[in-house]
């Protein structure tokens, strides 16, 4: 009975990882997408974004993530940011993530901005085992049976990541790479189980230049290294979380809609992103769902609000654009 029992909990401890929290919009978490983005704006500023995703059809499988990020630009070639994130999966595995952004910003010629950016984040993974639900059956977290004094009851695993991210940008458009775990840390909470080395490719472009309406286009990349664990006969495969999200921002004057397709790996889990959003004087905030249209989830869900402000915005750029002008990296 123990030893089956510490099998369904390695197996859920494993089909539970969350390396890294999604957010479907991807202009208000810039330091998760990557950390070059840190200054960007030239003044400081302050984002905060919450999810929700659940499958309420199978029970216990809820996610509520968060993050916030704060980043400025110091002497005009030093952008700084911290920014934290947290994701709860039901009540038994919680993640929680602190990072710290340093980039350095060039200028090319025709105005083309360079920024290089390197990312140190410290995690923490808390596993209450005490918290599984197997549906009508409850495990008594006091039964010694059922656990055994060999099984803790509450594994928690910290260590370090580090990451690094590349941002070409100019007036209508951006590009960026961005390089995940590096060192592919630990973060096993039941045995070993490295951070895939992930890949993050992100671009936009802004087409008409008029104040009260335009269009932009997006596309956003997500891949991960599969890696395998071999030790005293065990084997195991990372899940892989790679997809590829196409979207638009159709923005008049200060309001934005946006519209997003999003292909994953498993094709069960492609979806339809849609969103609202109002833009003010260095204030932004709005919200964004996704629609997933696959038969057997169809009770999935997903929901996300967030909220963004730039302090100090400074004459000179007032002048040069408008207040109701919709800014790229904003």
């Amino acid at each position: 009975m123990k030893f089956r029992t510490l099998i369904v909990l390695m197996s859920f401890a494993f089909s539970t990882k969350a390396q890294h929290a999604y957010f479907s919009s991807l202009n208000q978490n810039l330091l998760s997408v990557n950390p070059a983005f840190a200054g960007t704006n030239k003044q400081l500023r302050v984002q905060a974004i919450t999810g929700t995703t659940g499958m309420p059809k199978y029970g216990g499988r809820d996610v509520q993530s968060y993050y916030a990020g704060i980043d400025c630009l110091a002497k005009k070639y030093s952008g700084f940011g911290l920014s934290f994130s947290t994701s709860t999966y039901g009540e038994v595995l919680k993640r929680t993530q602190a990072d710290f952004s340093y980039s350095l910003h060039f200028t090319a010629k025709n105005k083309i901005k360079i920024v290089h950016a390197y990312q140190v984040s410290y995690f923490e993974y808390k596993y209450d085992q005490t918290k599984l639900n197997f549906g009508e059956y409850k495990l008594n977290p006091h039964d010694a049976f059922a656990w055994g004094p060999e099984v803790p009851r509450v594994i928690y695993k910290r260590n370090a990541d580090f990451s690094t991210g590349l941002l070409v940008y100019g007036k209508k458009f951006y590009a960026g790479i961005t390089l995940l775990s590096l060192t592919q840390p630990d973060e096993g909470v039941i045995g070993v189980s490295k951070r895939p080395l992930t890949q993050i490719y992100q671009g936009r472009y802004r087409f008409l230049s008029e104040i009260k309406f335009n269009i932009d286009l997006y596309g956003l990349g997500k891949l991960q290294k599969e890696y395998k664990i071999n030790k005293n006969g065990y084997s195991s495969r990372a899940v892989r979380e790679s997809f590829i999200q196409y979207g638009t921002y159709l923005n008049y004057k200060t309001l934005s809609v946006h519209f997003a397709h999003q292909l994953n790996e498993i094709s069960d889990y492609d979806a339809f992103i849609a969103g609202i959003a109002l833009n003010g004087k260095g204030f932004k905030m709005g919200c964004n769902t996704k629609i997933n249209y696959s038969t057997h989830l169809s009770n999935y869900e997903f929901y996300e609000l967030y909220l963004q402000y730039a302090f100090g915005r400074n004459k000179k750029a007032d002048k040069e654009i408008p207040d109701d002008t919709i800014r790229l990296i904003d």
